[in-house]
């Protein structure tokens, strides 16, 4: 019991601490801050099954070395606060079949590149749902990619490999037609638990690769081994 936390937090320094070097030897990478969920970009319930939606930025933040780490390589180039994180607090009543999407109140944009990595700090009590960030782009249906699932307890850093498709990345390459965060969205799994359930989220970035090369995104050659 005492060992699995020390465990988490010593695989979160060690993928920041990769992520920090890859930013360094890769000229061509570039890392972007999504929100430091700060409410500068209040983000809202979009659509939800329950009768109890409420979203709410709060005092509560990551108490790791790897989040401290990760804030230091974000403040490089983008200056940002860690002092809050964004809340939701809602009601699964049908397991399997309740979904909840939140979205920004106003647009993100993600600046000239191609998001191949996703990267983002969660809290939860072992809540069994999974999540997809929604992409949006003129010309183009939306994406839905993977975020992963929320099923263990308190703070971890999540982080997901995108698989931005071929047209889409002509349509950014090509046309200059940029990629907008519309929004997450969250899926209950059919074991969840009926009842309220709380999820934290914070400072979410993704990587971009900004070379001026058309490939389709298994082809993407990043560091990390996958």
């Amino acid at each position: 019991m005492v060992s699995a936390p020390r465990k988490q937090e010593a695989d979160d320094l060690g993928r920041v601490e990769l992520l920090e070097r890859v930013l360094s030897e890769r000229s061509t990478y570039q890392l972007f801050l999504i929100d430091a969920f700060e409410n500068e970009n209040p983000w809202k319930i979009f659509r939800g099954n329950s009768f109890l939606n409420q979203t709410e930025f709060i005092s509560k933040t990551p108490s790791s070395e790897a989040f401290n780490l990760e804030n230091e390589i974000i403040n490089k180039t983008q200056t940002t606060q860690k002092n809050r994180s964004f809340m939701i607090h809602s009601y699964v009543e049908q397991p399997g079949i309740d979904k909840l999407e939140i979205r920004p109140q106003a647009p993100i944009y993600l600046p000239s590149g191609i998001p191949i990595r996703i990267q983002f700090w969660a809290y939860s009590e072992n809540v069994n749902m999974s999540a997809k960030l929604i992409l949006e782009q003129k010309k183009s249906q939306d994406l839905y990619l993977e975020l992963g699932n929320f099923k263990f307890e308190g703070w971890k850093r999540v982080e997901a490999r995108l698989e931005i498709p071929e047209k889409n990345i002509r349509l950014v390459q090509s046309l200059q037609i940029p990629l907008k965060v519309k929004g997450i969205r969250f899926y209950s799994n059919p074991f969840q638990t009926k009842g309220a359930f709380f999820i934290y989220l914070d400072q979410m970035t993704v990587l971009l690769e900004t070379s001026t090369a058309i490939y389709s995104g298994s082809e993407i050659k990043d560091n990390w081994g996958d």
